[in-house]
């Protein structure tokens, strides 16, 4: 739910131990139309709050530097499964990736 009660959807989120949630949205390119950044901005500053944070990467990042993506997710505190991170994990549900053309990644 969104500040104003909205039900929203996310691409990722991790409930921390600290009461902080860590959300991922994965922007493929129908987010690069400039009206689409827009509503994109508006929607993350109402997702935003002191305790849930919003994070942002590509389809491409999510393809091509999965490490990377989850390096900057674990600097905000997300937990390795097993000490390790793992990437280019199957998933059987669509996922914003799918609209993208990507393939699938999911983290554990």
């Amino acid at each position: 739910m969104d500040r104003s009660g909205r039900r929203r959807y996310t691409d990722c989120e991790w409930d921390l131990p600290d009461g902080r949630v860590i959300v991922l949205e994965v922007d493929g390119a129908f987010h690069d139309d400039a009206m689409q950044g827009v509503l994109d901005r508006r929607r993350h500053r109402r997702l935003t709050t002191s305790r849930r944070i919003v994070v942002q990467c590509s389809a491409w990042e999510i393809r091509h530097e999965p490490a990377e993506v989850m390096e900057d997710l674990v600097a905000l505190g997300v937990p390795l499964l097993a000490g390790r991170v793992r990437t280019h994990v199957p998933i059987t549900t669509r996922s914003a990736l799918d609209e993208a053309g990507g393939g699938y990644w999911a983290t554990p």
